[in-house]
């Protein structure tokens, strides 16, 4: 990159001062304000990793369910139940898809993970000062003795005087000025990454997990900005991430936490001009996230709604421009093979806030089967971008974890056994349903000798303590004397089913006893005699 002009001739005793003076760079001249923030070319918060997340305007952090988890919180990996190679490209730097995201994991059984990426998170441009478009509302002041001296054809600036960037209309002064806050001020740079993963769960349940990246950054060769290479940089990063899971009994299916600290520790060092030699730490990035899952309500479907609030540490941010918040949402149908789904993604500035959209598709995901899955992600342009993103990832599972599946437990029993309905009798049958991923749904069925089901009991959530019956059936008609059997089937927010044994309870109506005839005739003869004697006595 060429310096148009230099400033030493001026007056100024180098360039660096002078761009100091002219941009208030608060590290060198204490009593100028740092510039402004819109102004940062490799702006520290980057298109993340993943459609699926994009499309939920990237509030990912709680919910990290898959490979992208690496980006946006690695600690969630060890959700995952099979490995995982996922590709994402867009035509955000050009028309046709680059590869934006490529990474592979590998899991053991007890859900330890080890996952390799290639990342190539994608910064908005914005890095100089828009002089062309006249944005920038500031002016310089407090120039050195002598000011700038000749910097254009018909400008010039005295020491005391202050010249708005709206006022400047020569091109030659603009190139002057924005290689100017490249070359001194912030000399940008597009990087690329390559991540090495280690995810472990912290507790037996596997509801607390954390998650790090090992990361090397190298300059990206393909990406120009303003049709110039940026600079060559080397450096390294470490991310951490944690994870904790609530399962719920009721009210939902889970409540997860989670939080992802970006560059905890990091170092990149300018290889050649503009700032060789000059090496800085990356800003820290922490995020913040929960995720809500259920599949109660709206058609009984899988629905995850999301929130992430992150903060820049970055001291040449103000508080409008060093905070985020993201919202998302997304719901599952056809046994998790179709997702619609949207977010929105806020900069308390709203420069960079958008709302997006997007959709999965996915074949059946069966265990130790493989399985493929599409997403996409369409970002409506923020308010200093003039064209929309598309997004795309292609999913490829096999292998993982041979898991037993933890099914209900279930009991039940009946008090008495037999009973009398048409003599105002009634059976109580006492009913237990438990599991770890809370019950779903639980169904009492009474099945008559020719296994025809006579009565259903059945609702949605836990099933209640006892349920008494009557002996009827299902219109509510007595039963005829016999024997039937009763089967108690309960099913948790997994899918997961269990029933009890069938058991066996008798409808028993007791005949009334038999009055032998003799005894009859003789009770007649008997009362008979009576009123004879009676009439006898009147007369």
């Amino acid at each position: 990159m060429v310096v148009a002009q230099s400033l030493s001739a001026t007056g100024i005793s180098s360039d660096r001062d002078g761009a100091n003076a002219i941009f208030g760079n608060p590290s060198t001249l204490g009593s100028f304000s740092p510039f402004p923030p819109a102004n940062h070319f490799d702006y520290p918060v980057p298109i993340g990793m993943g459609a699926r997340p994009e499309g939920m305007g990237e509030a990912f952090t709680a919910l990290s369910d898959e490979l992208s988890a690496i980006w946006w919180n690695p600690g969630g990996l060890v959700q995952m139940d099979k490995n995982e190679i996922q590709w994402m490209g867009g035509d955000r730097v050009t028309d046709m898809p680059y590869t934006s995201f490529f990474a592979a994991n590998y899991m053991l059984q007890n859900r330890m993970n080890f996952g390799l990426s290639y990342m190539r998170p994608y910064h908005d441009v914005g890095a100089i000062p828009n002089v062309n478009a006249g944005d920038y509302t500031g002016g310089w002041t407090k120039l050195p003795a002598g000011g700038l001296g000749g910097l254009g054809p018909g400008l010039n600036i005295s020491g005391s005087g202050s010249v708005p960037f709206t006022s400047l209309t020569d091109t030659a002064v603009q190139n002057f000025l924005q290689n100017l806050y490249r070359y001194y001020i912030n000399p940008a740079f597009q990087e690329d990454v390559l991540a090495f993963t280690y995810a472990s769960p912290l507790s037996p349940d596997n509801h607390l997990s954390m998650g790090i990246n090992v990361k090397y950054y190298m300059t990206d060769p393909d990406y120009k900005a303003d049709g110039q290479q940026l600079n060559d940089v080397t450096g390294y990063g470490v991310d951490l991430g944690f994870l904790y899971r609530y399962p719920m009994h009721q009210w939902g299916r889970e409540f997860a936490v989670g939080l992802n600290l970006r560059d905890v520790a990091s170092q990149i060092r300018f290889n050649d001009n503009p700032g060789a030699g000059m090496e800085r730490s990356l800003p820290q990035i922490a995020t913040l996230g929960f995720a809500w899952k259920t599949n109660e309500y709206i058609t009984r479907s899988d629905l995850n709604l999301t929130m992430d609030f992150m903060y820049i540490n970055d001291p040449s941010f103000d508080d409008n421009a060093d905070r985020r918040l993201n919202l998302g949402g997304e719901m599952w149908f056809f046994k998790h093979r179709l997702a619609p789904r949207m977010g929105y993604s806020m900069f308390f500035n709203r420069q960079l806030s958008r709302p997006t959209v997007g959709i999965s598709f996915r074949t059946l995901q069966l265990p130790d089967k493989p399985a493929m899955g599409l997403d996409y992600a369409y970002l409506f342009p923020a308010d200093n971008e003039a064209t929309a993103e598309n997004w795309f990832s292609l999913n490829f599972w096999w292998g993982g974890i041979h898991k037993s599946v933890p099914l209900p437990e279930v009991s039940v029993t009946v008090d008495p056994p037999i009973f009398a309905p048409r003599r105002g009798e009634t059976a109580t049958f006492t009913m237990k349903a438990d599991s770890p991923n809370g019950i779903d749904r639980w169904s009492l069925s009474i099945i008559d000798h020719n296994t025809v089901v006579v009565k259903t009991y059945q609702d949605r959530g836990e099933a209640p303590a006892q349920i008494v019956w009557g002996g009827e059936d299902k219109l509510y008609r007595l039963l005829p004397d016999g024997e039937y059997t009763f089967l108690f089937t309960a099913t948790d927010h997994d899918g997961s089913s269990s029933s009890t044994p069938v058991q066996t309870l008798k409808i028993y109506t007791p005949k009334e006893p038999e009055v032998e005839k003799d005894e009859i005739n003789n009770l007649r003869k008997l009362i008979r005699a009576q009123d004879e004697q009676e009439e006898a006595g009147d007369q």
